[in-house]
């Protein structure tokens, strides 16, 4: 099979991922963009006026336009896509979530963090955990970076508890995790099975605005990959895409009408009623562990993420090549 040489803007983007190299080689080459005069495809993920412009003699010339929007929510008009539209027809974006463009042909890839957090994870060694349970651990762990509507919400309502029955974080208020070397304070995927052996499950705040697209990213899939059982403070039906993904929830433990819940003030009352009332002598049972083994397993099958990618990525993007 003839390989595609993509030419990307930046260092780091979906594609060319150290992890992904052995996998992605057998469909692409990839080469900085600075070291050629002529570019068949390109490969962004920069949306800046500035990187625009200093390749735009390039995009005038190339045949396609690849544009990498995996790890962001939504495009903005920030990104200058109004730059991009003289080159409308020769342009393939992908993007997490459910993005709508006059002109803009995309591809929507929902679970696109599972398939790029797995073979991270993997890469790091993170699939060899097993939990050390302690005897008598707290009940929670929440770990918050940035402030959100929907994290100042939850944080006010569970602050008088925080402290005595739960491991948690929020960077932006000062509270970090314990537990986090020094060199790791800006990796956001740094993993101590600490924080999920001395607590009996999670609660994950992902984005909560439902005028955005509905989406789960790495938030969600720490749960999942670390044995946890988890209760979601995020957008309406975000539960049922996990379902929907292919793993467990656990109504067993929750509530998870939350999930129909329309109003972000309503889904947090209700979430946070359920932490409170939440019954600790159900969180081992046997059926509760055999869910979270088999999200665990399910998380990290790199042939089955592998044939996800193949499936939703790379088969949409050879098909747009070659019938162009």
């Amino acid at each position: 099979m003839l390989k595609i040489k993509l030419h990307y803007t930046e260092e780091f983007n979906s594609f060319t991922a150290y992890y992904y190299e052995k996998f992605m080689s057998q469909f692409f080459v990839f080469e900085p963009i600075e070291h050629t005069q002529h570019c068949d495809n390109i490969l962004i993920n920069n949306f800046s006026q500035q990187n625009l412009q200093k390749i735009k003699k390039k995009l005038e010339t190339c045949r396609y336009i690849i544009i990498d929007n995996l790890q962001e929510i939504f495009y903005s008009q920030e990104w200058n896509l109004h730059l991009l539209e003289p080159y409308k027809d020769k342009i393939l974006m992908f993007t997490i979530g459910a993005n709508h463009h006059p002109w803009l042909n995309i591809i929507q890839v929902p679970n696109w963090f599972w398939y790029f957090e797995s073979p991270w994870y993997h890469a790091r060694q993170y699939h060899v955990y097993s939990p050390n349970l302690v005897a008598n651990p707290k009940l929670f762990f929440m770990p918050m970076r940035r402030t959100s509507v929907g994290r100042k919400i939850i944080y006010n309502k569970l602050e008088d508890i925080l402290a005595n029955d739960s491991i948690y974080s929020f960077v932006e208020k000062g509270k970090e995790l314990p537990g986090i070397p020094e060199q790791h304070k800006e990796d956001q995927r740094w993993f101590n099975p600490e924080w999920y052996d001395n607590t009996l499950f999670s609660v994950v705040n992902e984005d909560s605005l439902d005028y955005k697209p509905r989406i789960y990213t790495e938030k969600t899939c720490k749960p999942i990959a670390f044995y946890h059982p988890f209760i979601l403070l995020a957008q309406q039906g975000v539960l049922k895409m996990i379902k929907d993904a292919g793993f467990e929830t656990f109504p067993e433990l929750f509530d998870e009408s939350y999930d129909d819940m329309p109003n972000i003030q309503d889904r947090a009352n209700f979430v946070n009623a359920q932490i409170r009332s939440f019954d600790r002598s159900q969180a081992r049972s046997s059926a509760v562990v055999e869910k979270l083994q088999y999200n665990h397993n399910r998380f990290f099958d790199q042939t089955l993420v592998y044939e996800c990618i193949k499936k939703e990525v790379i088969d949409p993007l050879l098909n747009f090549v070659s019938t162009r």
